[in-house]
C-alpha cells in the first residue's frame, strides 16, 4: 500500500506531549511535480505544527473558548511557535520558498490550475489541503484532531484559516463564485450559505489529474477526436461549433436531436457527428453516455475542462440540467435528446441551435446491410430489402447486428436476421401502448367474401411494401410511409379479431394504444405522447392498434373557446404524422362518422365489417367451440338462422354456455338447452325481446323456467 503522507521518515524526537520533528518525505504522493510536493507540503507542516500546540494544552482543541479568547491565545499559539524546538523547526520548514510556476506546466496539473486562474497564496494552499484528504486517507484522522473532533475529518474554510498566517487572506473564498468552486476543483456540501465549518471536498477523479494530467480520459469516459476522415460539418452546423468556442461565463449547451428513441439509445450517427464538431473546433470531447447523477456530471465538466475538451450528455427528459449550474462551466456541452426536448430551459445555460443527426434512407441502410454482413451474398435480395425496410437502423446498430450475426454457427436466413433484428429493437413504448398477443388464427376471422379480398389485399400490400419502396422507387416519393387502415363496423364484428390476425400473419408484434396513457390535459403533452408512440413503434417494426379511434381522430370543431382550438391542434398533429407514419396502423371504430374526414385520405385502406349473415353466423358458432369441447348436439344451422348476432355476442354465449355446463360428471360437453338459456341472457343484455316462435321447440322451456 502507498505510505501515508504522515508517516515520520527520520528520526522521532519526543517533546513535551508526543510532537514529532518533520521530515520531508514524498513516498505517499503519486506526483513527480516540485511545486505540487511543495504545497501539500505546506499542508502536512502546517497541520503538524498544530497538533504540535494542541499537544502542548494537553487537551483537545475547544472551538468555543478558542474563539471566546481569540487575541489572548492566539498570541500564546505564536509564542509557543517561537520557544517550542519542534514547532520552531515546522516554522523554519514552512518558511522555506516554494517553486515558481514553470511557463510549460502542461495543462490540468495542480501548477497549471493556480496560474489559470490566479490563485493566491492563501487560495493555493487550501486547495492543496482538500486535494491532500482526499488523496491520502490518513489525513482525516489528522484533520479531525486538528479541528477538535474526530467526527469533524473533513477540511474546511476554517481550518484552513487557522492554519494560515494571514487569516484574512482567505475571504475572498467565502463566495461560491470563487473560481475553485465554480470550476468544480473544490466542492462544498449541499447548502445555502458557504461559511467558514462548511466541509470541503476535491472529487477523486479531479484530484488524479491534478496530480498527473495524463492524455487519456478517465474511466467512464470516451475521447473523440476529430481525424482526417471525418466528414466536414454543414455550413449551420459549422457556425454552431465556431460560436460555441466563444469564451463566455456559461455553458453553451449545443442540442443534437435524434430523430428517434432507439437512435438515441444506441447513438447512431452521434459518433460521426461529434467527430466532425472535433474537426472543427480543434478540441477533443469526452463522451458520457450512461445516466448519472448530478454530482459526476459535474466532476466530468471539470475534467473536461482541465483537459480542454468539450463534453458529451444524453438527457433523460426535457430541460433537464443534469445539476449543472449556470456559473458552473464555460465549456461546450453537447446534449444528445430527442426532437421534443430540443428546448432546454436550464437558467443560465446558451442554448444554441440544434442539430439534425443524420439519418439513414432506405438506400443507405440497405448498403450498409450489405458491407456489414458477410455471408449477404448468400441472402436473397427481398430478404435485405425486407430488412433494411421494416428496421430502421443507423449504421452503429446495424454494425453490431452484424458481428453478433457472425458468431452465429448455424447459416444465415431471412428468418434468422428478422429475429436477430426484432430482438435489437424489442423496446415497447413504455406505458403508452400494452403489448397484444394474438389469439386468433386465420381460419377463426370470418367476413363477407368482398371484405375478404379486401382484408387480403391489405396483407399483400403489408408483405409487397417493402420490395415497392425499395425497387420501384416509391419509398423516395412517399418517404417510406407505411400502411394505414380503418376498420369500421358494429360492435363484435371482428375488428379487433382481424387486427390480430393481420398481426400473426405478418410476423409482427401488436401494440394496443392506451388512451389514459396517451391522452393528457396539459396543453401540448398529448401530441408529445403520440410522437413518442409513433417513434417507437416505427422503430420496432410493430402494428399499432387504435381501438375506439373515434375518440382521438374525431372531426374538428367550430373554435369558440380555446379548448376547441387546442382540441383541434391535436387532431391536426394527428392527421399530419398518420401521413408520414412509416409502420402499420390499424384504427378500429364502430362510430366511422365522428371520425375527421381528413383521416380517410391517410388510410390506404378503409375495410367495413357488417354484421354477419346466416352462412357467416354458422361458421362463428363452428369456430367459437373450442376443439376441447363436445359441441355434436347443437344445431347450428338454427342458431344462425334464428339470431342476429355479431361474432362478439356469439363467443360471449359460448362462454357464459361453457361456464354454466362446467362442474362434477361434466365431461365438457355443451347441450341446446344450455345454449339457449345463454342466448337469452345475451339478448337480456341486449335489451332485446325473444319470441317463443323465434326460440322453436326451446322456446317453452325457456317460458318454463322464468315462471
Amino acid at each position: 500500500m502507498m505510505q501515508s503522507l504522515f508517516t515520520v521518515n527520520g528520526n522521532h524526537e519526543q517533546t513535551g506531549h508526543a510532537a514529532v520533528k518533520a521530515v520531508w518525505f514524498t513516498p505517499g504522493l503519486d506526483t513527480d511535480d516540485p511545486y505540487t510536493a511543495y504545497w501539500v507540503r505546506q499542508a502536512v507542516l502546517r497541520l503538524r505544527r498544530e497538533l504540535c500546540w494542541a499537544w502542548r494544552q494537553a487537551q483537545a482543541p475547544d472551538p468555543l473558548n478558542d474563539a471566546l479568547n481569540r487575541s489572548r491565545l492566539h498570541e500564546q499559539r505564536l509564542d509557543f511557535f517561537e520557544r517550542d524546538e519542534t514547532a520552531r523547526h515546522l516554522s523554519e520548514l514552512i518558511a522555506e520558498p516554494g517553486p515558481a510556476i514553470p511557463a510549460d506546466c502542461g495543462r490540468g496539473t495542480f501548477r497549471w490550475l493556480a496560474g489559470e486562474l490566479g490563485l493566491l497564496p492563501a487560495e493555493i494552499f487550501t486547495a492543496a489541503l482538500v486535494l491532500m484528504h482526499t488523496w491520502d486517507a490518513a489525513a482525516a484522522e489528522v484533520i479531525g484532531s486538528a479541528q477538535g473532533d474526530a467526527r469533524r475529518s473533513i477540511p474546511t474554510l476554517g481550518l484552513a484559516q487557522r492554519l494560515w498566517d494571514e487569516p484574512g487572506a482567505l475571504s475572498s473564498m467565502t463566495n461560491r463564485t470563487h473560481p475553485l468552486f465554480r470550476m468544480g476543483i473544490l466542492r462544498a456540501e449541499a447548502s445555502d450559505v458557504l461559511d467558514w465549518r462548511t466541509p470541503l471536498s476535491m472529487p477523486a477523479l479531479v484530484a488524479q489529474r491534478l496530480l498527473a494530467a495524463a492524455d487519456a480520459p478517465p474511466v467512464g469516459f470516451t475521447a473523440i477526436h476529430g481525424g482526417g476522415a471525418a466528414a466536414e460539418l454543414p455550413m449551420a452546423a459549422r457556425l454552431v461549433a465556431l460560436r460555441a468556442c466563444e469564451p463566455i461565463a456559461a455553458p453553451h449547451v449545443i442540442p443534437l436531436r435524434a430523430a428517434s428513441s432507439l437512435s438515441m439509445a444506441a447513438g447512431g450517427g452521434v459518433q460521426g457527428l461529434l467527430q466532425s464538431f472535433s474537426k472543427t473546433t480543434g478540441r477533443s470531447i469526452y463522451a458520457l453516455s450512461a445516466s448519472r447523477p448530478g454530482t459526476e456530471i459535474q466532476t466530468a465538466a471539470t475534467l473536461c475542462w482541465l483537459a480542454g475538451a468539450d463534453l458529451y450528455l444524453q438527457m433523460q427528459g426535457s430541460g433537464e440540467s443534469h445539476g449543472v449550474t449556470a456559473a458552473f462551466m464555460d465549456i461546450p456541452v453537447y446534449v444528445l435528446a430527442l426532437s421534443d426536448q430540443e428546448k432546454l430551459e436550464a437558467p443560465g445555460w446558451t442554448t444554441l441551435p440544434s442539430i439534425d443527426i443524420p439519418a439513414l434512407d432506405l438506400e443507405a441502410r440497405l448498403a450498409c446491410w450489405t458491407r456489414c454482413l458477410p455471408e449477404a451474398a448468400a441472402l436473397p435480395d427481398s430478404a435485405l430489402e425486407n430488412c433494411a425496410f421494416r428496421f430502421r437502423f443507423d449504421a452503429v446498430v446495424i454494425e453490431e447486428i452484424a458481428r453478433a450475426l457472425a458468431r452465429e454457427t448455424q447459416p444465415l436466413t431471412g428468418e434468422r436476421l428478422i429475429a436477430a433484428c426484432r430482438q435489437r429493437a424489442a423496446a415497447a413504448p413504455g406505458t403508452l401502448a400494452v403489448r397484444v398477443r394474438p389469439r386468433f388464427k386465420g381460419d377463426e376471422l370470418v367476413l363477407p367474401p368482398a371484405q375478404q379480398r379486401q382484408f387480403e389485399e391489405l396483407v399483400t400490400a403489408m408483405q409487397a411494401l417493402p420490395e415497392v419502396h425499395a425497387r420501384w422507387g416509391t419509398g423516395r416519393v412517399w418517404d417510406e410511409a407505411g400502411i394505414s387502415a380503418l376498420f369500421a363496423g358494429p360492435p363484435g364484428t371482428g375488428k379487433t379479431m382481424a387486427a390480430e390476425v393481420l398481426a400473426a400473419r405478418l410476423g409482427l408484434p401488436m401494440f394496443r394504444v392506451d388512451l389514459s396513457q396517451v391522452v393528457n390535459k396539459y396543453i401540448g403533452e398529448t401530441e408529445k405522447n403520440l410522437r413518442r408512440l409513433f417513434d417507437s413503434v416505427e422503430e420496432s417494426d410493430a402494428l399499432l392498434f387504435f381501438d375506439e379511434a373515434d375518440s382521438l381522430f374525431g372531426q374538428r370543431m367550430q373554435v369558440r373557446n380555446a379548448h376547441d382550438r387546442y382540441a383541434n391542434l391535436e387532431v391536426s398533429y394527428l392527421l399530419q404524422r398518420m401521413e408520414r407514419f412509416r409502420g402499420v396502423a390499424i384504427l378500429a371504430t364502430n362510430r366511422r362518422k365522428d371520425l375527421d374526414e381528413a383521416f380517410l385520405r391517410r388510410l390506404r385502406f378503409v375495410l367495413e365489417f357488417p354484421l354477419p349473415d346466416a352462412p357467416e353466423r354458422k361458421r362463428i358458432w363452428q369456430s367459437g367451440i373450442p376443439e376441447e369441447v363436445d359441441a355434436s348436439s347443437l344445431d347450428f344451422d338454427f342458431l344462425a338462422r334464428q339470431f342476429a348476432l355479431s361474432g362478439g355476442h356469439i363467443r360471449s354465449i359460448i362462454l357464459h354456455a361453457c361456464l354454466q355446463s362446467a362442474g362434477p360428471g361434466n365431461q365438457r360437453t355443451l347441450s341446446m338447452n344450455t345454449i339457449m338459456r345463454s342466448v337469452k341472457r345475451e339478448c337480456q343484455k341486449l335489451d332485446r325481446t325473444l319470441t317463443r316462435e323465434q326460440c322453436g321447440k326451446w322456446g317453452e322451456m325457456l317460458e318454463r323456467e322464468d315462471r
